[in-house]
């Protein structure tokens, strides 16, 4: 189903062993997110943002095709450049407002050069 076409997304939410774990969401169905077939049972913890943020950015909000597709393409292997760019385009397709966008993709920048330079991921 196109995400344009969604609201809701039907997922399991999977509790972590401890309280401080993430929480992981896995979907019940496809759904595609900018022309890409995300798969039934693919899992992510939506938005990756520390606890003390999610007033302002839940995990799970209406940008959560965005982070599902993000973190798809990472998991296929993409560089993070790339699904940084497709994430930001997502997000703007999601009519998310402009300063949201803004703050998420700079995170997001942030998070993937620090992945990059102390854990090696690309």
């Amino acid at each position: 189903m196109d995400m344009s076409l969604r609201t809701e997304y039907p997922v399991d939410i999977i509790l972590p062993k401890k309280w401080w774990g993430i929480v992981t969401y896995r979907l019940k169905e496809s759904i595609v997110v900018d022309g890409t077939l995300i798969p039934s049972h693919f899992e992510s913890d939506g938005a990756t943002t520390p606890r003390w943020t999610w007033v302002v950015f839940p995990p799970v909000c209406r940008y959560f095709p965005a982070a599902l597709l993000h973190d798809f393409l990472l998991k296929q292997g993409l560089p993070w450049r790339v699904a940084n760019r497709r994430f930001r385009k997502t997000l703007k397709a999601l009519r998310i407002v402009w300063w949201r966008r803004y703050l998420m993709s700079v995170s997001v920048a942030i998070y993937g050069t620090y992945r990059r330079v102390f854990h090696g991921d690309d």
